[in-house]
């Protein structure tokens, strides 16, 4: 497999103390926005609110102490209208945040616990950042770590249900005698008002030896899910993309893996519009010599459970360069394709954050350069990627800045081309 480059350019930046940066925009059409004062900020993901506001979700650590989730609502410019911080005694990892139906958002989060242990934390939240209601899973012990650990956070009919893993390998269901087991895919679904894991303890735990993992969950409709991720369930143990669904009381309804070369790690997946089943997996695919692509694969809908000619497979396709880059994040356009949002291993060692543009056929459409690259001489990591009504594109990710590259939470605004308009 061929390594995988993004030629793109790198915007320079002037980087000094830990306040709020500009790049003063003309008529506001583009800027790039620095968040958080003393300490290490990180981006994560964000909302993009019907009435041009933004809620930015990540991380905070002031030194000396803990990491706490950081929430910010700026406005259309970038400018802070509120922040907070949550959490508790112990380091927290910001992973997800979407808007539900009732005009609230829903965080997912990893919390580690006194025993070093990681825990899945969910949160509700107003729209004025009020904590409304919280929850979490976790199976605690005092002589073994066990993680339960969230990707990613989806709402339900009638609440929510969290991706993941968990090193608790035990409640798996059919398990292979004498096979080693060291993570299986986790879903948790929890209802909501008041936030709590379902009665009869609703929780899902599939893979058959080795590691596998949850990236994301959909509802396709009542009590029947549709899950996607990665499993190393292979002759070869090399990871594989695999999609599966469940339905009421976690009765598995299909199961299939998509085999290709070297290791596919799947870091996100969407549904194409006005589509229920069908979608796109992304992550990054790793050969034998190290270099990583993003792969990419566009599922038919409704989903068959099949591989054969005519099954669920449209179109699968390999990103690649002679630079290390791993897939962080996918958006559909409004008009077609999708963009995607990438950490890129620079030619000095750093990693930068590179956007791109693919069509429906997952064939790039930016070419000259094939993408477009955000970051200093430090390093910088990719979060989330948007497209706003009128075709710009916004970006979230951590951005190092100053003599001791501070990690600052980063808010981009670029032109439909990803460039800042001249």
């Amino acid at each position: 497999m061929k390594r995988l480059i993004f030629f793109g350019f790198i915007i320079s930046l002037a980087f000094s103390c830990d306040t709020e940066k500009n790049i003063e925009p003309r008529e506001d059409s583009y800027f790039l926005k620095y968040y958080g004062g003393e300490g290490d900020q990180e981006g994560v993901d964000m909302v993009v609110n019907s009435d041009s506001t933004f809620l930015l979700f990540g991380t905070t650590r002031l030194p000396a102490q803990t990491t706490q989730l950081y929430l910010v609502k700026a406005d259309a410019r970038g400018k802070v209208i509120w922040e907070k911080t949550y959490g508790g005694p112990y380091d927290e990892e910001a992973r997800d945040i979407e808007l539900t139906s009732s005009g609230d958002y829903v965080i997912v989060a990893n919390t580690k616990t006194s025993n070093g242990d990681k825990d899945i934390m969910i949160m509700t939240i107003s729209r004025d950042g009020v904590k409304l209601d919280s929850s979490g899973y976790s199976l605690n012990s005092s002589t073994v770590k066990l993680d339960e650990v969230a990707n990613s956070v989806t709402e339900t009919n009638d609440g929510f249900i969290v991706a993941g893993y968990t090193n608790n390998v035990n409640p798996k269901p059919n398990p292979v005698p004498g096979a080693p087991d060291l993570k299986d895919a986790l879903s948790v679904r929890f209802l909501n008002n008041p936030l709590q894991v379902y009665p009869n303890k609703w929780v899902f735990v599939s893979g058959a030896q080795s590691s596998d993992e949850t990236t994301k969950i959909f509802e396709v409709s009542p009590n029947v899910f549709y899950m996607f991720g990665f499993t190393n369930n292979t002759t070869s143990l090399a990871y594989d993309y695999w999609y599966y669904g469940i339905g009421g009381g976690g009765i598995s309804v299909g199961d299939i893996k998509i085999p290709y070369l070297g290791n596919e790690i799947a870091t996100k997946a969407i549904l194409n519009p006005a589509t229920i089943g069908g979608g796109v997996i992304m992550g990054s695919s790793i050969n034998s010599n190290g270099d990583s692509s993003i792969y990419m694969v566009k599922l038919r809908s409704p989903l068959k459970f099949t591989l054969q000619s005519g099954g669920d497979i449209e179109s699968i396709q390999v990103i690649s360069s002679t630079l290390s880059l791993a897939g962080a994040s996918i958006c559909s356009s409004q008009s077609s394709g999708y963009f995607i949002l990438s950490d890129q291993r620079s030619k000095g060692g750093n990693s930068d954050i590179a956007l791109t543009r693919v069509g429906n056929n997952l064939i790039q459409e930016w070419t000259q350069p094939t993408s477009l690259v955000f970051g200093g001489i430090c390093e910088d990591k990719a979060g989330a990627v948007a497209e706003l009504g009128d075709g710009h594109i916004m970006i979230i990710g951590t951005i190092r800045t100053g003599d001791e590259c501070e990690s600052k939470m980063a808010l981009i605004k670029v032109n439909k081309d990803g460039k800042f308009e001249k």
